[in-house]
Parts: C-alpha cells; sequence; structure tokens
C-alpha cells in the first residue's frame, strides 16, 4: 500500500503543475481534457482505498497494523480532496475563459505569485512521498514552511484584490474568479501538511 501511496503523490504532483499551467495560460483545450481526465485519476485513488479495506478483511491485523491501514485510508481520503480541487481549479479558469478577454486577465493577474504557489505545492508533494519512503526530519520543515509561505502568498493577493476591485469595481468578477484559483492551492497545501502529519504518525 506505501507503494501505492507514492504512486499517488507523484500522480497528484502532476496534476497539480498541469492544473496551475493552465490557470496560467488560460487554455481552454488542455482544460477541457484535464476534465475529461479526471474520472480515470479518481478512479486510481479509489482502488488505493479499496486496497486498505481488503487489508483489514484479509489479513485481520492486530492493533497496531490496523491503526497505520486506517492511517493510510485516511491519507486517502485528504488525497482525494486534493484531487477535487485541482479539478476546481480548472474548472475556473474555464469559467474566467468564457467570460473575460484574455488581453485584460494577463493585465490583471500576478503570474509570479500563482507560478510560486503551484511549485511550493509541487515540492509538498514531493516531500510527501519521500517521507512514504522514509521518515526524514527536515522533509517535514519543508513541508510546513511550503505551507506557510503558500498561505503568505494567499494574503498577499488578497490585499491586491481587494485593491484592484477599489480602484475600478468593474474588476471584481474577474479578480474573486482569480483569487479562487489563489485560494484553491492554499487549500491544497494545507492538506498536504495534514497528510505530512498523518505519514509522520506512521512512524511513531
Amino acid at each position: 500500500m506505501r507503494a501505492s501511496l507514492c504512486s499517488l503523490f507523484i500522480l497528484l504532483r502532476d496534476r497539480s503543475i498541469e492544473a496551475g499551467i493552465i490557470a496560467l495560460d488560460y487554455d481552454g483545450r488542455k482544460a477541457n481534457e484535464f476534465i475529461a481526465n479526471h474520472e480515470h485519476i479518481e478512479n486510481e485513488i479509489g482502488r488505493y482505498q479499496v486496497d486498505c479495506e481488503v487489508a483489514i478483511a484479509r489479513f485481520q491485523p492486530v492493533a497496531r497494523d490496523l491503526r497505520d491501514i486506517m492511517v493510510l485510508f485516511r491519507i486517502g481520503h485528504e488525497l482525494e480532496r486534493v484531487l477535487a480541487l485541482t479539478l476546481s481549479v480548472v474548472k475556473k479558469t474555464v469559467k474566467i475563459i468564457e467570460r473575460f478577454e484574455v488581453d485584460n486577465r494577463k493585465r490583471m493577474f500576478n503570474r509570479i505569485e500563482l507560478i510560486d504557489q503551484v511549485g511550493r505545492v509541487e515540492s509538498m508533494l514531493k516531500c510527501c512521498q519521500l517521507l512514504t519512503i522514509s521518515y526524514q526530519p527536515h522533509l517535514v520543515d519543508r513541508i510546513k514552511q511550503s505551507n506557510d509561505e503558500v498561505g503568505l502568498i494567499k494574503r498577499r493577493l488578497r490585499q491586491e484584490v481587494n485593491a484592484a476591485v477599489a480602484s475600478d469595481p468593474n474588476k471584481a468578477g474577474l479578480m474573486f474568479y482569480m483569487f479562487a484559483v489563489c485560494r484553491h492551492y492554499d487549500s491544497i497545501a494545507d492538506l498536504l501538511y495534514s497528510v505530512s502529519e498523518e505519514i509522520v504518525a506512521l512512524k511513531s
């Protein structure tokens, strides 16, 4: 099951990066492909969760092993929520594409901040994968630091959105959509921090 969990982290890392690129490039074609492939990726997590249930039924684990399997199952649930948030990022991007002009979007959105957010989420997923293989305290510190930084980015962008809307209320709809993308990555980071704590619990 741990090998399967490592594979899920790699899969979600690819999905989170892809969703970020779609949001940055406003690529409608890739957005539709991403949405079409969602069910397949969701099924991968579903299979992992079923494997956890089968392990309980087949091997009848003792208390310690049962606890570990339940932790692995909860991690699968959290990763399912991460996957759902990447889908929501792409769906928000589709709405931006449908409702607003490209030139206006590119002038108004702070791409550097979103790139930084996506990169930090990618780093968190990689650290979680490595933690699954072997416990390394510095990885936990990196995950916490990245989560804090993602939250700071969200707060900076909220200030930017508020200032933009105050100066031109016509920008409100677009800016709120874009801030929703940033907020979703912040939620992903929070979930991954929670996942890292669950992984550490397996080592205790």
